[in-house]
């Protein structure tokens, strides 16, 4: 056990100087050029066999190293969240990117990539027979790449996966997160005199569907989350906006409800262009089904977690972070989990493109904590990040990872009886699968979408 945890361990200075170097080069979805470089490249000194522009997508990658009956997946996620980008102090500071790394995925990337590459020099050392993948998938903030990877065909073959996430609390995740289904309406006027008492006014369309969705939500829209902004609303307050985009995010534990609630927008949408002499243009982006959960694997991490304990801090390092947390929040103390759980009760709220491929292979996820001050989506996060001290619970999560891998590669049946659960789970389901559009835009002029001209081109 002392030589398994050395091979780990002998990687540890490896995965946090990549975490370092994915923060320093925050990337919009689908822009992650440098990210996805980092990963792949470091993979391929690892001796990884590395396929670029995987499924024709320029920052998708697909790595593979040894070989045998069965094939263990790791997923990795790079991207980093539009506005949020800042320094890595206790103040809004920017530096000047597009983005920041509001949901860690700079932690992520790097602990998954990390935990793989140790499970490589496992299978070298033991002389045991399995195969190791490595897939990074793009845009999961607008949960896009892994169902685009899907529907292309790039998780054939993979037995099962693997993945972690940041949260609140450390532990192995087996219980639901959100279905959801992301869209951009556009209207479209035309630009006049704020005066004119007979103008097209893209904006009053956009306001104007909103505000009958906020009146409808109790009654017609139950149980579901609808979240929005609006796009290219205007300049000056004198001119009537000519064009106006509402995008929009819907999240419902019943992914058919979030399916059915948003044809439902799109056609109040279409009363109110038709209302306000406005012409509307939908740009359908992607949806997903929630995360299915899988018990097998789920303890098959728990297990790991209970060998190891919760992530452990240096006083030092609870030091720095207790500062951090004070100044941002004006609270005298810091909230941070040190316990470890196994969660199967309830459901999250947050919605990930991981959950369409759990309903086709077992997929299991451990969480790690950040303190509570630190919201996730917001530049505190971004901040926090670029702390090495936060470096800690993603690093106790890549070991855990490492390790269960380990288990599944010395013991296969872990694997089947995973397989075997989700086979009785979906039994006698009819999956409404999941599914993105204008790949061609997204995969290959992503800067039309996140500069608000994809419209034009779809």
């Amino acid at each position: 056990m002392e030589t398994i945890h050395h091979i780990w361990e002998s990687k540890r200075d490896d995965i946090s100087s990549i975490i370092a170097k994915l923060w320093e080069n925050p990337e919009l979805p689908m822009k992650e050029y440098k990210s996805s470089a980092i990963l792949a490249d470091w993979l391929e000194r690892e001796g990884f066999s590395v396929k670029k522009n995987f499924c024709d997508m320029p920052t998708a990658f697909l790595a593979t190293f040894g070989e045998g009956t069965y094939n263990i997946g790791i997923l990795a996620e790079y991207d980093a969240m539009a506005g949020l980008d800042n320094d890595a102090c206790a103040r809004r500071k920017e530096l000047g990117n597009e983005a920041g790394h509001a949901c860690m995925h700079s932690h992520i990337g790097g602990a998954n990539v990390g935990a793989a590459i140790a499970v490589k020099n496992y299978l070298e050392k033991s002389g045991k027979k399995a195969k190791i993948t490595v897939i990074g998938t793009p845009a999961e903030e607008i949960i896009y790449g892994k169902i685009a990877i899907q529907e292309r065909g790039g998780f054939e073959g993979i037995d099962i996966l693997l993945t972690s996430h940041v949260d609140y609390q450390n532990g192995a995740l087996s219980r639901m997160c959100s279905p959801c289904v992301y869209g951009e309406l556009q209207f479209n006027g035309f630009s006049d005199h704020a005066g004119s008492p007979c103008s097209k006014n893209a904006l009053d369309a956009a306001e104007l569907t909103v505000q009958t969705i906020e009146k409808m939500n109790a009654h017609y829209f139950k149980n579901t989350r609808i979240n929005h902004i609006y796009r290219n609303a205007g300049k000056m307050s004198s001119i009537v906006p000519d064009q106006t985009l509402l995008w929009l995010t819907i999240r419902n534990m019943d992914y058919a409800q979030a399916k059915n609630d948003y044809k439902q927008i799109v056609e109040i949408a279409k009363a109110f262009a038709n209302f306000t002499g406005t012409t509307l243009k939908e740009g359908y982006i992607s949806s997903s089904n929630g995360y299915l959960a899988n018990d097998v694997i789920g303890k098959a991490l728990d297990k790991n977690i209970q060998r190891l304990g919760a992530p452990a801090y240096t006083e030092s390092e609870l030091s720095t972070m207790e500062t951090f947390c004070e100044t941002v929040s004006k609270k005298p103390t810091m909230t941070l989990d040190k316990t470890i759980g196994y969660f199967d009760q309830g459901y999250d709220i947050y919605g990930q493109d991981d959950g369409e491929i759990s309903w086709q292979i077992p997929l299991g996820r451990i969480n790690w904590a950040a303190p509570e001050e630190v919201p996730l989506h917001n530049w505190i996060m971004s901040a926090f990040a670029g702390l090495k001290e936060s470096h800690v619970g993603a690093l106790w999560a890549s070991k855990v990872l490492f390790l269960t891998a380990v288990d599944l590669i010395d013991d296969t049946s872990i694997i089947e009886q995973a397989k075997n659960e989700l086979q009785q789970r979906t039994q006698g389901i009819t999956l409404e699968k999941a599914h993105v559009e204008n790949f061609e835009i997204f995969t290959k002029q992503p800067e039309l979408f996140w500069e608000a001209k994809w419209h034009d081109y779809i």
